[in-house]
């Protein structure tokens, strides 16, 4: 089942790239398969800018710019946070999540700030007259422990330590079994607004790797 209105504004998006020279302790971007996915990337060079095209859509807003013939040389971004290991499907039950998980407050301000969490829940308001109503479709959070649940008070998630690490591995290894590529984007959100500074960038690192 596709969600037809993110289809509607996906198709009227463009998405512009810009490079980073000094990224934070909290990006790790340049991990995350990204350089195929954008209509524009633009690159500093003095005052301009270098622009590669990614797509058609990209390609008819800067037709009439003057383009370079030769080859451009992409500069690589210093002190660049590294995620070193996307295949972690063999690590599921690694005994290393449990101590993010035992940080975890399960506030939620992960999924919240980031850009690619999709969740959401359907609520119905009664109105006072008890004869009509709204239907709101809400933002929602895969950390928190009524997300899971189902009728009768069973969820699926109950405990910290299986709600966060189906968030990572959602990003990491579910997404990308399907499409191709992660769900994350490396933007480092996530780890930036922890209240107890979980970095499980730096914990996926610590896994041994798959042979």
């Amino acid at each position: 089942m596709f969600d037809q209105q993110y289809i509607n504004k996906r198709k009227n998006t463009i998405l512009i790239g810009l490079f980073c020279k000094n990224p934070d302790k909290f990006c790790f971007c340049n991990s995350m398969q990204l350089q195929d996915y954008h209509d524009l990337f633009f690159y500093p060079k003095g005052k301009n800018f270098i622009i590669a095209v990614g797509s058609k859509a990209g390609e008819a807003l800067v037709k009439n710019l003057p383009s370079l013939e030769k080859e451009i040389k992409i500069p690589n971004p210093k002190n660049h946070k590294k995620l070193k290991n996307l295949e972690i499907e063999n690590n599921y039950k690694d005994q290393i999540w449990e101590s993010d998980a035992n940080k975890c407050l399960s506030c939620s301000a992960c999924t919240v700030y980031c850009p690619t969490c999709n969740c959401f829940d359907i609520k119905d308001n009664l109105n006072l007259n008890l004869k009509d109503g709204t239907r709101k479709r809400c933002q929602a959070s895969c950390q928190l422990k009524s997300f899971s649940r189902v009728a009768g008070g069973k969820s699926y998630r109950d405990s910290r330590l299986s709600r966060f690490k189906h968030f990572v591995y959602h990003k990491i290894s579910y997404y990308k079994k399907i499409h191709n590529r992660p769900m994350c984007v490396g933007c480092g959100r996530c780890l930036r607004v922890c209240p107890t500074k979980i970095d499980w960038v730096k914990t996926i690192n610590k896994l041994p790797k798959k042979k």
